[in-house]
């Protein structure tokens, strides 16, 4: 497959329109039509369905746009690991969701720089179901994730353990007592999809699937400035919200009839990866206390 036409594929799914497509890529929209056209005969399907006012992915579209994105990671990686040879002693790519970096790993990022200034480092922030396919894919080394995954070629090394808290502004301090679930059921509750790295069915005993959240943010530690502000709650891992708790910028609210679970994180990486040694010693470092 030409790399330039999948590109190109990639641009009109996400512009949705030919010709964008064509003026991002500095060619004609007969061009971006032949180059769709060619590769829907090569993929033997049809990868958009054309409607007047209306471009959209086919199925088979939706299907392929996931492995094109990751043709084009491979390309960017190995080119970068041409470049990167006699500038820098080794390499480490790590994968993580969005909240385990912002409470945890970022913190580490920073020793890790400070003792080895020779390592090219490249993070990229992710959900767990593609960070998993780009680990298979050798385009990053290590994944830190809040799910579990246990197969024969990987490691799933536990990383942190701690508590989900329902959290609100601090101003809303009747109910630092605590709240029953169908109390909790009539407030403004804002959602983050981290919930789903847990086992869920205790947050769904009380919100089902599909529930309409007056805000939802798949990255958790980004409805804080709304809590602030005292327009919500929400249940966040303690790490994101331990220094406004004790700032007094937030208060935490018992849940008084609901077993809330533990938040387990772990670091997936294959069996080989340590005998990398940017991966060996990442993996000695998050094993330590992270510096302030």
């Amino acid at each position: 497959m030409d790399l330039e036409t999948i590109k190109t594929f990639i641009t009109l799914a996400n512009l949705g329109n030919f010709t964008q497509t064509a003026q991002q890529h500095m060619v004609v929209q007969s061009t971006v039509s032949s180059r769709i056209r060619d590769l829907e005969e090569e993929v033997g399907a049809p990868l958009f369905i054309r409607e007047r006012k209306n471009l959209r992915l086919t199925p088979a579209g939706e299907f392929f746009l996931s492995y094109a994105n990751q043709i084009v990671t491979l390309e960017n990686y190995a080119l970068s690991g041409i470049n990167m040879m006699g500038a820098y002693s080794d390499s480490l790519r790590i994968g993580s969701v969005h909240t385990l970096y912002d409470c945890h790993l970022g913190k580490y990022l920073t020793d890790y720089l400070k003792q080895y200034p020779d390592y090219s480092v490249k993070v990229l922030l992710d959900h767990s179901r593609n960070l998993l396919n780009m680990l298979y894919d050798n385009i990053i080394d290590v994944c830190f994730t809040y799910r579990k995954f246990l197969h024969f070629n990987y490691a799933c090394i536990p990383f942190r353990t701690e508590s989900i808290l329902l959290v609100t502004g601090a101003g809303k301090n009747h109910w630092e007592d605590g709240i029953s679930v169908e109390e909790l059921k009539k407030l403004p509750l804002f959602y983050s999809d981290f919930i789903e790295a847990t086992d869920s069915s205790w947050f769904h005993h009380m919100f089902p699937r599909h529930t309409i959240y007056p805000l939802e943010i798949d990255v958790g530690s980004k409805l804080i400035h709304f809590l602030e502000a005292g327009i919500g709650y929400s249940f966040l891992p303690e790490s994101a919200v331990s220094d406004c708790i004790k700032d007094g910028r937030l208060i935490s609210i018992p849940v008084l009839d609901l077993p809330v679970p533990k938040l387990q994180s772990y670091i997936i990486l294959k069996k080989e990866s340590p005998s990398k040694q940017s991966v060996a010693s990442l993996l000695d470092l998050v094993r330590q206390p992270p510096h302030a």
